[in-house]
């Protein structure tokens, strides 16, 4: 199916427009996350933009922002309705969303046909599953630059495309942005973040193909929410054909370039921000609090339901006792990301 986007190009540039405090309406403009059960950094999964009147665009996290899927205010078609086993409250308002399900919003407490959110969202689709969101705002304070929003700048033969992404190991909100000192319309935006967070690439800033000691890149930082702008000039380490740039936001509060190395698990590639210790351990322990709670709501609901409802259900009782499992062996682990990950899976396997 043409998506509203696709109806409208050719006369109607997309960017993606700042969440207003004034417009209580707009219940689902954002940008969504869940916790890393492994690290506790928040890890983003969609992002949403108000389109016309009454529509959104949603982009969804694959190697970068992909879409945009067509979001609509109100009951999905029956092709993407996804049953769930709780009474519907007329209290939650529901973002269906073209391909993928539906996005509830909803009161703490109250329950959406998937189940309760303390974030206020909750996720029922077919590619993310039932999981609790966290939203924040969009950019708020200038129009997005890059692929999603604005574009002025025309490349030029010398110069190759590398994705943006900011590495926020500091403990401060911010939004971070990159310009060229030579022609500040070669410039872009990623995405505000939470403290010990990873933005999802931005397309596109460009580089020589060429390296010269003398290149420096305009560092654009925001503080938030106040939006206070510094920037700064920093050196581009040397490189050789890069298709990614980070930008470091250490602790301090200074800003540093690098590039990733070609593979992703190589012991030199540098670690991703995540909470201190103290903060993670606390951040898991309510992760499994949530997981053992949601499994506790569905086994009430299924204990006073008919039969057919209980078949219907049995096995997404089962994949939440699973998840409980899985986050307790993670949680205690104290090998490898990927021996803890391999051996919590295992365990949870055994779960029925």
């Amino acid at each position: 199916m043409k998506t509203l986007l696709a109806a409208a190009a050719g006369c109607l540039a997309l960017s993606l427009p700042a969440v207003s405090v004034a417009a209580e309406m707009d219940l689902f403009s954002g940008i969504y996350s869940t916790v890393d059960p492994y690290t506790g950094a928040e890890v983003d999964l969609l992002k949403i933009a108000k389109f016309l009147d009454d529509g959104y665009s949603v982009f969804i996290n694959g190697s970068g922002w992909s879409g945009p899927s067509d979001g609509k205010v109100g009951e999905p078609s029956e092709k993407w309705a996804m049953p769930g086993p709780f009474p519907h409250d007329p209290k939650v308002v529901t973002l269906a969303v073209e391909g993928m399900g539906v996005l509830y919003q909803l009161p703490k407490g109250v329950f959406s046909r998937a189940g309760t959110s303390e974030t206020g969202y909750l996720s029922h689709m077919v590619r993310l599953g039932t999981i609790e969101l966290k939203r924040r705002p969009l950019i708020a304070d200038h129009q997005e630059r890059g692929e999603r929003g604005v574009r002025e700048y025309s490349p030029q033969t010398a110069e190759q495309k590398v994705t943006v992404s900011t590495l926020n190991y500091s403990g401060k909100n911010i939004q971070v942005g990159l310009s060229a000192t030579a022609n500040k319309q070669n410039a872009v935006d990623t995405d505000p973040l939470h403290p010990y967070m990873t933005s999802i690439p931005s397309c596109c800033f460009y580089l020589p193909k060429t390296w010269n000691a003398s290149l420096r890149v305009n560092v654009e930082s925001r503080s938030l929410p106040d939006g206070k702008l510094t920037t700064v000039a920093l050196p581009v380490p040397k490189y050789d054909s890069p298709d990614r740039l980070w930008v470091a936001v250490l602790p301090n509060g200074s800003m540093e370039i690098s590039f990733p190395n070609s593979y992703e698990d190589d012991d030199k590639q540098r670690t991703m921000p995540a909470p201190p210790p103290a903060e993670r351990a606390a951040i898991q322990a309510h992760q499994l609090k949530r997981a053992k709670q949601a499994v506790a709501d569905l086994s009430e609901r299924l204990k006073n339901s008919p039969d057919d409802v209980r078949y219907q259900f049995r096995q997404d009782l089962v994949a939440l006792r699973m998840i409980v499992r899985y986050t307790e062996v993670l949680n205690a682990c104290t090998q490898t990301r990927k021996q803890c990950e391999a051996d919590a899976r295992a365990q949870a396997k055994e779960v029925h």
